[in-house]
C-alpha cells in the first residue's frame, strides 16, 4: 500500500481545501493510504476528512513562536508516516515537501500541486513572490507537477517553470452534492426578506484584490436605482459590513440592496438562493465557484480569466478583467432576459455533470499515485 502525506496551509474555506478535501474522500483506490498535514491548525474541512477515516495532524505555523519547534514536529510526524509520495497543496506546500524529501534516506516522491494562474505578481504577498521564484528554480526536481488548468501550466512554462513533467487534471465535483434545493432557497430568502419579485445575484469568494469584488459592488450601486428590485448577496472571508474598502460604497443608495454575510457553510444552499451567479476575477486558474454554482443551475456572468472559457462553453455571459461597463451591460442582460436564460443554467449543470466529475478527477490522482 502507497503512503501519501498531502501537505497544505489550512484546512479553512476555500477552492484549495474544498479540492482536497473531496479527492481524498472520493479516491477510489484501497491500495492508497492517505495522511493530511495542516500547518496552521484545524479549520472546516478538517473534520469532513477525519470523517472518512484520513487522519489529520494540524501544527501551528500561524506565528513565529515555537518556529524551530513546529519545524522538527512537521519532519518527525512525516518520518513517522514514512511516506512513498510527499504531496504539496499550493507554493508554500510545494516548497516544505521539496525541503523535507532530503530529510530522508530513501526519498519519497515529491510531487507539487499548483492551482492559480500567472497573469500578475502585483496581487501576491511578498513572501509568496518570493516562494514563487525560488519553486521557478527548483521545479525539474519534483517526479510531477499537478497544474488544475491548462492556463496554470502555460503561465507557470512561460515563467521559466519547468514544465517537463507536468500535466494537468481539471478539478472534479460531486453534482449530487452541489445540486438546486428549492426548500433551502425558500428559507434562505424569507431570511434576508428577499421575495420571489426580487432578483438576487450572488457572489463566493474571499475577499482579495485580486478578485476584484469593490467592482461588482460599484455597478450594482449604479443599476440600483434603475432596477430596485436588483440584490446582491456576498459570501465569503472578510466580505463583511465592518470590511473597511466598502464604507463608502456601502454608504450609497445601494445599501440596501447589498448583503455581506462573511463565511458560510451551506454553500450549496445559497447558490439555490441565487438567480444568478458573478465572478469577476482579475485571476483565477480553474475556479472552482463558477462550477459550482452551474451545478446549481445558475446562470453566470463571469471574467475571462484562467479556464473560465473552457468551464462556462456558451452557456454565460465572459466579459474582459475589470471592465466595467461590459460588467454593467452584461448584468443588465440578464435582468432583462431571466426567464429565457434560466435554461442555460439547466445546461450548464449538465455540463458540469459530463466533463468534470469528481469519480473522473479522483481516478486521475489514483492513476498518478499508483504509477
Amino acid at each position: 500500500m502507497k503512503k501519501i502525506v498531502h501537505i497544505i496551509g489550512d484546512l479553512s474555506i476555500g477552492g484549495t481545501e474544498r479540492a482536497l478535501s473531496s479527492l481524498l474522500i472520493n479516491l477510489p483506490d484501497k491500495q492508497l493510504k492517505n495522511y493530511v498535514i495542516s500547518l496552521s491548525g484545524n479549520g472546516y474541512f478538517s473534520h469532513e476528512i477525519k470523517k472518512a477515516g484520513i487522519e489529520v495532524y494540524e501544527l501551528n505555523f500561524t506565528t513565529n513562536l515555537n518556529l524551530v519547534k513546529n519545524i522538527l514536529k512537521l519532519i518527525f510526524t512525516i518520518h513517522k508516516i514514512r511516506p512513498d509520495i510527499l504531496q504539496g497543496w499550493m507554493y508554500h506546500s510545494n516548497l516544505i515537501v521539496s525541503i523535507v524529501k532530503f530529510t530522508f534516506i530513501r526519498k519519497p516522491k515529491v510531487f507539487w500541486n499548483i492551482r492559480q494562474s500567472l497573469y500578475s505578481l502585483q496581487f501576491e504577498k511578498k513572501s509568496t513572490i518570493y516562494v514563487i521564484k525560488i519553486l521557478k528554480f527548483l521545479s525539474r526536481f519534483p517526479d510531477k507537477i499537478i497544474f488544475n488548468s491548462e492556463i496554470a501550466k502555460n503561465h507557470h512554462g512561460e515563467f521559466g517553470y519547468n514544465t517537463s513533467k507536468a500535466l494537468v487534471i481539471f478539478n472534479g465535483f460531486d453534482t449530487n452534492y452541489w445540486k438546486f434545493d428549492a426548500v433551502k432557497r425558500t428559507k434562505i430568502r424569507s431570511d434576508y426578506h428577499i421575495t420571489e419579485n426580487d432578483l438576487l445575484l450572488g457572489y463566493v469568494g474571499r475577499y482579495h484584490s485580486v478578485k476584484n469584488v469593490e467592482l461588482l459592488l460599484e455597478v450594482i450601486a449604479e443599476l440600483s436605482p434603475d432596477y430596485p428590485f436588483l440584490k446582491a448577496m456576498f459570501i465569503g472571508k472578510d466580505l463583511v459590513q465592518e470590511n473597511e474598502n466598502f464604507e463608502i460604497l456601502l454608504n450609497s443608495t445601494a445599501n440596501n440592496h447589498i448583503l455581506l454575510l462573511g463565511n458560510k457553510s451551506d454553500i450549496p444552499g445559497y447558490l439555490s438562493a441565487f438567480d444568478c451567479f458573478c465572478l469577476c476575477s482579475n485571476s483565477e486558474a480553474f475556479p472552482n465557484v463558477l462550477a459550482e454554482a452551474m451545478s446549481c443551475n445558475l446562470y453566470c456572468i463571469s471574467t475571462k480569466v484562467g479556464d473560465v472559457p473552457l468551464i462556462l462553453d456558451d452557456l454565460g455571459d465572459i466579459i474582459p478583467p475589470g471592465d466595467k461597463e461590459r460588467l454593467k451591460n452584461a448584468i443588465i442582460f440578464w435582468i432583462e432576459n431571466h426567464i429565457s436564460l434560466e435554461e442555460n443554467g439547466h445546461r450548464g449543470r449538465e455540463r458540469i455533470k459530463n466533463c468534470f466529475p469528481i469519480n473522473k478527477n479522483a481516478a486521475d490522482y489514483a492513476s498518478i499515485y499508483l504509477s
